[in-house]
């Protein structure tokens, strides 16, 4: 998988490394006015991961920003490497219990979050997940809660967008790599989509075949390219151009999870006829969101990937908990449940009892501004 970026930035290693030092260093200065809040990151830190960069630097900007504030500086995190692989994500949280933490923010695929919730449910961990739209998580009496929507509720934002699209005929290629989030997810979003007929090929990001991909397009007209391919797999984009060269009328539709800057690398000028979902506004629609990606550049010198405002975002609702008594998990649940409307630097993320998020989504139509 690809997920390095375009613009201005220093080298994806340098970028990592520089990212785990500052947390570190901020980690050993919270650490020196005990009690402290200690949270452990979990995501991919794998030397070239734009994504780990990303939200590892959103975890030093929080915290540096928290400082400049005047808070207290009590709040550790820690980043541990979970290559956004089952075993691995599995292994870096029992780094992370054996180190102590009891406080979690995930970012990675479904099929990690799968795979880590009867661990989690076992050790009794309040964890906030940012990137896992499983439903699988939903519904649940648990201490394990997620300020993103579910795929359900997130398919039928998309499949009600498709509905009123011109044309048909909609070509659906899903990836079963992350199968966890995609097979769910074009269940949910085929019993939801009105007046279309639907064309389902399988195919895997890992052994990305263009050529086969070519012949499918070319069996039967399409008016729609359903690009179901979660986890940061931006190569996705390339897609979006094959169905141009066949199709220069088609509309394709990319999920919430292929936002980021590599994207326009492999997408290039097909962007222009395509949509992509957003769990916040388009470049220039909201200062809040621009001013945080003016910030984090300024400061790392390169745009993150939207997922890190999510983290962030995150790391805002345990530290408002934090700073209001909360100290337990139980504790932090029962603080912003009992809100349910909790406020961050992005508007409002909103909980229902169950810790379920229902954040509307966006559908930005002509994403090329979105990584200038």
């Amino acid at each position: 998988m690809t997920d390095a970026g375009r613009g201005r930035r220093r080298s994806s290693p340098r970028k990592l490394t520089g990212a785990i030092l500052a947390l570190a260093l901020v980690g050993s200065l919270a650490a020196c006015a005990r009690p402290a809040l200690r949270i452990a990151l979990l995501t991919k830190l794998e030397s070239g991961s734009l994504v780990g960069a990303s939200e590892a630097n959103a975890a030093t900007l929080f915290l540096e920003e928290r400082a400049k504030a005047g808070k207290r500086v009590d709040i550790e995190v820690k980043p541990y490497d979970d290559g956004w692989v089952p075993e691995k994500a599995l292994a870096a949280y029992e780094r992370a219990r054996s180190d102590g933490f009891e406080f979690f923010v995930t970012s990675h695929t479904s099929t990690c979050a799968i795979g880590l919730e009867p661990a989690m449910r076992r050790d009794g961990v309040l964890t906030m997940v940012t990137g896992s739209a499983t439903t699988a998580l939903s519904g649940k009496d648990d201490l394990i809660l997620r300020n993103i929507p579910d795929l359900a509720y997130e398919q039928a934002r998309i499949a009600e967008y498709v509905s009123k699209l011109p044309g048909t005929e909609v070509l659906v290629l899903r990836d079963l790599d992350n199968g966890a989030y995609t097979e769910p997810a074009f269940w949910s979003f085929s019993t939801s989509v009105d007046g279309k007929n639907l064309r389902l090929r399988d195919i895997r990001m890992s052994a990305l075949d263009l050529e086969a991909t070519r012949k499918v397009m070319l069996e039967r007209p399409f008016d729609i390219l359903y690009v179901l391919v979660g986890g940061y797999q931006a190569s996705a984009g390339a897609f979006a151009q094959l169905a141009l060269s066949i199709n220069p009328a088609a509309r394709i539709v990319f999920t919430p999870w292929l936002k980021t800057p590599a994207l326009a690398a492999s997408a290039g000028p097909a962007l222009e006829r395509s949509t992509l979902p957003s769990h916040y506004p388009a470049k220039g629609q909201d200062p809040r969101v621009d001013a945080y990606i003016a910030r984090f550049e300024a400061r790392f010198g390169y745009v993150p990937t939207f997922i890190s405002l999510n983290v962030y975002a995150g790391l805002e609702i345990l530290a408002a908990a934090w700073d209001s008594g909360a100290r337990t998990p139980a504790e932090f649940k029962r603080w912003i449940l009992e809100r349910g409307v909790v406020p961050t630097s992005f508007g409002f993320s909103v909980f229902d009892r169950f810790g379920d998020s229902n954040t509307p989504l966006v559908m930005i139509e002509d994403p090329r501004r979105e990584f200038e």
